[in-house]
């Protein structure tokens, strides 16, 4: 798994609900009362990256592989931010759930590294098509 934790937390405040490896929940903790809102950021430490995204209220915080996309990364924390409901924040461990399962597959949500694939492999078709052709005189 790309993804190896993410958290919701009140800014300034405690973790509200979280998923994941909880040995990255201590760093959280520290962190948090730092971040400032409506900011984004990125700090690699020990072989992982720590990604947040925060607004007025909240904080949305990942922490994934270091050769994980910083790009899907963020779009997964935009996700998170746009499907938090403040009112009830205890449903939502279910979406992280999914949506970590979904963005930890990256080929699936990075459209750029998907249309990349594709055209690689079709760069590979037209190569072996040209080189029957070059064959065949």
């Amino acid at each position: 798994m790309s993804l190896l934790y993410s958290c919701v937390g009140k800014l300034k405040g405690p973790i509200l609900v979280e998923c994941g490896d909880k040995k990255f929940q201590a760093m959280v903790q520290e962190v948090a009362p730092r971040l400032t809102d409506n900011s984004t950021k990125a700090y690699a430490h020990e072989g992982n990256v720590y990604n947040y995204l925060s607004d007025s209220n909240y904080y949305f915080f990942c922490v994934c592989k270091k050769d994980y996309s910083t790009r899907v990364a963020f779009q997964f924390l935009r996700k998170l931010e746009e499907s938090f409901d403040p009112s009830n924040p205890s449903k939502f461990k279910s979406v992280l759930e999914t949506e970590m399962n979904k963005f930890s597959n990256d080929t699936q949500v990075d459209k750029a590294k998907l249309v990349q694939k594709q055209l690689a492999e079709v760069k590979e078709v037209m190569i072996e098509n040209i080189e029957k052709i070059l064959e065949r005189g």
